[in-house]
């Protein structure tokens, strides 16, 4: 899962794609696979790849963007012609789409399928990306259970400069035990992560997780980042949770 505030929204506006290439090198014990990644969120999609690879859960939380030197206009890439030419026709301003800059991520990944193979495989992604230069953000992991959650640790600044980044998942809130929908288990958890944070927050339409799926999954005073991981948990071990990467 990944979890993403947005930069914009666009009506319109096309998918990024990534572009992978895997190239098999020999290493000291077994092989070991290179992966690039090219993509506006390198980080998570890498983490996709290794997810649909190992079919271990990995979570993602998207840092905000606030450095301008990492943001660039889009608008040639995702715009339709026809929405430019009749912004042009009706006299509005000149269309712009801004978006994150296209990056490049490289990173070896061990072609083993073991829990350590994996661990190994993110640290590599995360090394990569805290290591290149000037990252959009510096990231750490949290490995709980088998699960990995992979989350922004310093982010930059407007100025460029990077600063220590407190998440929202951060903040302590508690749900009441009881059997629920997933999509009341997703308001309940929004409502009580709002109050907690005093923040405005809104479901998004995709947060149902489907008509059968219901939940137990409940807390008192726990980190809002651990409810969802037990939450993504307990979807994941459901068989069908992995059939879209069969």
């Amino acid at each position: 899962m990944i979890y993403r505030p947005k930069v914009a929204h666009v009506r319109g506006m096309k998918r990024w794609r990534m572009v992978l290439f895997i190239v098999c090198i020999p290493g000291a014990i077994g092989w070991t696979e290179e992966v690039v990644v090219r993509n506006v969120r390198p980080v998570a999609a890498a983490l996709d790849v290794l997810e649909r690879r190992f079919h271990v859960p990995i979570t993602y939380e998207d840092p905000p963007y606030l450095f301008e030197g990492d943001i660039e206009d889009v608008t040639a890439k995702v715009a339709r012609p026809e929405a430019i030419a009749a912004a042009k026709d009706r006299g509005d301003p000149p269309l712009v789409i801004r978006g994150m800059k296209e990056r490049e991520l490289r990173f070896d990944a061990p072609s083993g399928s073991s829990a350590r193979d994996v661990k190994v495989a993110v640290s590599n992604i995360l090394n990569a990306n805290n290591s290149s230069d000037r990252p959009p953000a510096i990231f750490g992991v949290k490995e709980i259970g088998g699960r990995y959650h992979v989350y922004p640790v310093r982010i930059k600044t407007g100025a460029g400069d990077y600063v220590s980044h407190s998440s929202v998942l951060d903040v302590r809130i508690s749900l009441e035990p009881k059997a629920r929908d997933c999509r009341e288990f997703w308001m309940d958890f929004c409502r009580a992560l709002a109050r907690a944070a005093n923040l405005i927050i809104e479901l998004g339409g995709g947060a149902s997780g489907g008509g059968d799926c219901r939940t137990k999954i409940s807390g008192q005073d726990v980190t809002a980042r651990q409810m969802l991981l037990d939450f993504l948990a307990e979807r994941e071990a459901s068989p069908a949770a992995w059939a879209k990467y069969s």
